[in-house]
């Protein structure tokens, strides 16, 4: 498939008003920070961009706007990549010339790569759009080749997936896989159909999930495709872990731990093995995970995961300076949809535990509106066993407050977080302790 023709199914990118995703994030922010100038040079620049594609304006417009836009790029401080890149696109703007392609599509390209490493899914979306609209309609942006296309159809999935947007997910994975199929990219094949699976997962159909990724793993065979397993690995102990089947999970897990050499892979992957330790006993391997991976994490959303896990934490073992301190490191951060409704789970459990009935219900009924409107069958269904366990919120699982340590959603009453004395962990857990001692002595040395 060459660029121009037409692509089959569309992914639908308008936005109404148009840069929406910038907009929300430069409402919600805070006026005057780094954040918030490095989102407006952002939401500036592609609005000078959108005047450039549509063609040439009037010189006094143009210099007028050139020059608001070189002021706010000027005002991002200059160690932040989005501010560079930004920089670039509007000086290639300002080079333009007739009949030559303005070489544009690399640095905007980059620009929503780093959004999106940002978890900034909204205006990563934006800037992806931008792009898909020049692959599939020929513009002034300049050549967006098939392969930069399949990417950004397959960034265009993830991102609408992380926001709870399924349709538009779809889409974009449905045209990821088509572009994949036409250019014989096995790869790229494999990695739009986990992002369909994960579509499935989330959707609530887990089964149809775990086979689409099981066929997936037997047809990634061979070093090549050592990523795609893990992606694929990693996918199905989160499916393990949902339907209760803790061994498999682990194992999944600790496939994907040793496939994969992706630095935020690997930091994603002791995420999922975290939360499985904790739920085999291993309390203390997932505070160690979850502390390190919230301090020294790249990726914002691995942070905010791991801090969620660490409230839940602390409101199992009954730390309760410690469950105000981690929840004070999200307050004014915006969670992806799932994420905020755990979040809000676990700190009902923890208002709960620490007697405070009043707060408990509302953090339930938060996590319950978080569920229903984003069509969150497993997490509701988590919230409606903490409320309708006995006599909530005076009680959690039937264990009365008070008693010296609080047990995980879903262990059996009577089971013990911690492992008794002497017993001899399985291998899997012992390597997962021996990497994250490992990785703790190398972040306390570059600390």
């Amino acid at each position: 498939m060459r660029r121009g023709e037409p692509v089959n199914p569309i992914i639908h990118t308008e936005r109404v008003p148009r840069h929406r995703g910038f907009l929300e994030a430069l409402a919600a922010g805070s006026e005057g920070t780094d954040a918030w100038r490095a989102d407006h040079a952002g939401f500036v620049t592609l609005r000078l961009l959108d005047q450039w594609r549509d063609g040439p304006p009037s010189d006094d417009a143009w210099e007028y706007e050139r020059s608001a836009v070189a002021a706010a790029i000027a005002a991002v401080p200059a160690d932040r990549a989005d501010g560079r890149l930004l920089s670039t696109v509007l000086g290639r703007m300002l080079d333009d010339r007739p009949g030559r392609p303005a070489a544009l599509v690399a640095p905007v390209f980059a620009y929503a790569r780093v959004l999106d490493r940002r978890s900034a899914w909204g205006m990563a979306i934006d800037v992806y759009g931008t792009l898909w609209e020049s692959y599939v309609g020929r513009d002034r942006l300049g050549p967006v080749d098939d392969d930069i296309g399949q990417s950004v159809a397959q960034s265009l999935g993830a991102c609408h997936r992380m926001l709870g947007d399924h349709a538009r997910a779809t889409q974009a994975y449905v045209a990821a896989g088509s572009l994949a199929d036409a250019r014989g990219d096995t790869v790229g094949t494999l990695r739009a159909r986990i992002g369909r699976a994960k579509l499935m997962a989330s959707a609530g159909d887990l089964e149809a999930a775990e086979h689409a990724l099981l066929a997936i793993v037997d047809l990634a065979a061979g070093a090549p495709l050592a990523e795609v397993r893990a992606h694929a690995w990693h996918d199905l102990a989160t499916i393990a872990h949902q339907v209760g089947r803790l061994t498999d999970a682990i194992a999944y897990a600790h496939d994907a731990w040793l496939a994969t050499t992706d630095v935020g892979e690997r930091e994603r992957v002791l995420v999922t093995l975290a939360t499985l330790l904790l739920d085999a006993g291993y309390a203390d391997l997932a505070r160690e995970a979850n502390a390190l991976l919230a301090e020294t994490a790249l990726e914002p959303f691995v942070r905010w995961s791991a801090t969620v896990n660490l409230v839940e934490l602390a409101a199992i073992e009954r730390r309760e300076i410690d469950f105000a301190r981690h929840r004070r490191r999200l307050a004014g951060v915006e969670l992806p949809p799932r994420l905020a409704g755990e979040y809000h789970l676990y700190v009902a459990r923890g208002h709960a535990v620490f007697e405070q009935p009043a707060l408990a219900a509302a953090a339930a009924a938060r996590a319950t509106a978080l569920a229903e409107c984003h069509a969150l069958p497993d997490l509701l269904a988590k919230v409606r066993a903490l409320e309708t366990s006995a006599a909530f919120p005076r009680r959690v699982h039937g264990t009365p407050l008070g008693t010296p340590l609080g047990i995980p959603l879903g262990t059996p009453l009577g089971t013990s977080i911690g492992t008794p004395s002497g017993t001899p962990r399985p291998l899997a857990v012992r390597r997962v302790a021996d990497a994250l001692h490992g990785a703790r002595l190398l972040a306390a040395a570059s600390a």
